[in-house]
């Protein structure tokens, strides 16, 4: 999520003359779609595991990537966000139910550490993707986030 923060609007706007109402939609579609997910998301997650969440969210995260990369309108560009959303929202899920498993002298440590690396991931990933950009251009970007998330 934090590596195509910085990217969409300036894609949107560059590619598909989106303006600030059509770039605020499509980056409201990452929270809609956690929101829509939770509550069930976490009924099935009880019901069939934390390791089925965690191959749904790679899924998603790996399909949203593509869908991004290769979006030929500012709706199909909204819909990967959507899909990233539902991958974003099944990972965080599915981590709460990891948790609980773990045992609990080692639990704090297990959430530190996995916490650690979520905060270092929000400061490197929009810098790289910012970086990815200048390099390679808009839809890079959305590619490694295929590579990344799978």
């Amino acid at each position: 999520n934090g590596m195509v923060i910085p990217v969409i609007p300036p894609f949107a706007r560059k590619v598909f003359h989106a303006n600030d109402a059509q770039n605020g939609l499509v980056m409201s579609l990452i929270s809609l779609a956690g929101v829509l997910l939770d509550i069930p998301g976490s009924f099935l997650i009880a019901k069939m595991g934390a390791d089925l969440s965690g191959v749904f969210s790679g899924a998603m995260l790996f399909i949203s990537g593509l869908v991004g990369a290769f979006a030929s309108n500012i709706y199909v560009l909204g819909f990967s966000r959507f899909l990233h959303g539902l991958g974003q929202s099944s990972w965080l899920t599915s981590r709460t139910f990891i948790f609980s498993l773990a045992v609990s002298h080692q639990r704090g440590l297990l959430i530190s550490g996995l916490g650690g690396m979520q905060r270092i991931s929000n400061v490197l990933m929009p810098t790289l993707g910012s970086l990815v950009v200048i390099q390679f251009g808009y839809r890079a970007v959305f590619g490694l986030v295929s590579i990344l998330g799978a």
